[in-house]
């Protein structure tokens, strides 16, 4: 299992990590490293929250540029709701992307 890790150090420099770098460490290293290296904070907490804001906000901002009328009397007439609604344009938005990045000219 790997572990998204931002550290900084409170004595200022720390040789192993660079700080405000984002590392995706196996946990068996994760603790090692935060054993022996006793100066070093761990601020993935905070990074995974703000990852999360970010990807909502995002996920908000993609269903208003994509969501359609029949969208709308769907989830009106209740067969469909907003959170599938959101899912389907999401994935759409970053299959788009993805096949786009691939195709070879």
């Amino acid at each position: 299992m790997h572990k998204k890790c931002v550290f900084e150090s409170n004595f200022g420099y720390n040789s192993i990590v660079r700080i405000g770098k984002i590392y995706n460490i196996n946990l068996k290293h994760y603790i090692f490293l935060l054993n022996t290296h006793i100066d070093l904070i761990d601020y993935s907490y905070i990074l995974n929250k703000f990852f999360k804001i970010c990807k909502n906000k995002l996920r908000k901002k993609i269903l208003i540029t994509y969501i359609t009328f029949e969208d709308i009397r769907n989830r009106e007439l209740g067969i469909t709701n907003i959170n599938k609604i959101e899912n389907k344009y999401y994935n759409l938005y970053f299959n788009y992307l993805t096949n786009k990045n691939n195709i070879y000219y």
